[in-house]
């Protein structure tokens, strides 16, 4: 396999991390970004299946809504009267419904590609911008600059599903107004292949390794890698550990969670053995345009 990879676009080779079922994840040897060996986004491939997972989403929106407050309020302690919100990715709206909640008076838009979100987003009063992913973040920068404002950009769990996510942070600096800010949320894939099984373990059952929809596998080292070479400036990574039950039920779509998984949830307030082994679930990413 030798292909041009996400992270750092060279022409690659690549070694196996883990395999489930017919899923391949491999790491790039220049940069160790993780891929999807098959690389092909889900706008690309979407089905009837993928629009039901979608649906079922919007049905379990309560579930959204319990971990949003937290992420509104770190997007809040970056905001000031000179910034727009822009969320790409948006989803179910969840991160905006706690913005408005918390102040009304923010603005916000959102960029949401996927048509099932992007309708129900529009339904919600939600001022969204959609279709091509390049062309419908252009067109919200376009508005940001005509209002005389920066982007503070949120991308909550969304870059690893992004094709060419080194390609689409340089695409979205390069446009975006000077002293911008992007914070970004990714799952944190270190040790993917042995925390596997300890997963498996804690849930009860066995799932693949990652979600299937994650193309671009992120480390805190690669995360800082892309955005370094996307051309970001005052960069910080940071990680972002599970603590609560709302954030596995959010994980497994599901409130009714196991008793080792809540005694799991309790062990890691008391003994952080994740912060100690590099491997809290998420990773958070903040930079600023030049």
């Amino acid at each position: 396999m030798n292909e041009e990879c996400p992270f750092c676009s060279n022409a690659a080779t690549y070694k196996k991390i883990i395999q489930y079922s017919n899923l391949i994840w491999v790491k790039c040897n220049n940069c160790n970004g993780g891929r999807l060996k098959s690389y092909i986004s889900e706008l690309e491939r979407e089905s009837d299946t993928l629009h039901d997972v979608y649906k079922r989403y919007i049905e379990s929106s309560r579930i959204f809504d319990k971990i949003a407050k937290e992420k509104a309020n770190w997007l809040l302690s970056k905001w000031n009267e000179n910034f727009i919100v822009v969320e790409i990715g948006a989803g179910l709206g969840s991160v905006a419904k706690q913005l408005r909640e918390i102040n009304p008076s923010i603005p916000y838009m959102a960029i949401e590609p996927n048509s099932t979100f992007a309708d129900y987003l529009m339904g919600q009063g939600t001022k969204v911008f959609t279709g091509d992913p390049l062309v419908s973040l252009e067109n919200a920068v376009k508005e940001v600059i005509s209002l005389n404002k920066k982007a503070l950009f949120l991308m909550d769990n969304v870059l690893e599903h992004v094709p060419y996510p080194t390609k689409y942070l340089n695409f979205l600096q390069s446009i975006s107004p000077s002293g911008s800010i992007i914070c970004i949320e990714v799952p944190n894939e270190a040790g993917l292949k042995w925390r596997a099984e300890i997963q498996d373990f804690i849930r009860g059952f066995k799932k693949p390794p990652t979600f299937p929809g994650h193309i671009n596998l992120f480390t805190k080292r690669v995360l800082r890698y892309t955005l370094l070479k996307a051309s970001f400036v005052n960069i910080s990574v940071k990680y972002k550990a599970i603590r609560s039950d709302e954030q596995v039920a959010y994980l497994l779509q599901s409130e009714k969670l196991s008793l080792k998984t809540k005694l799991a949830v309790r062990f890691l307030k008391f003994i952080p053995v994740d912060y100690l082994l590099g491997i809290p679930y998420w990773l958070r990413g903040e930079a600023q345009v030049r």
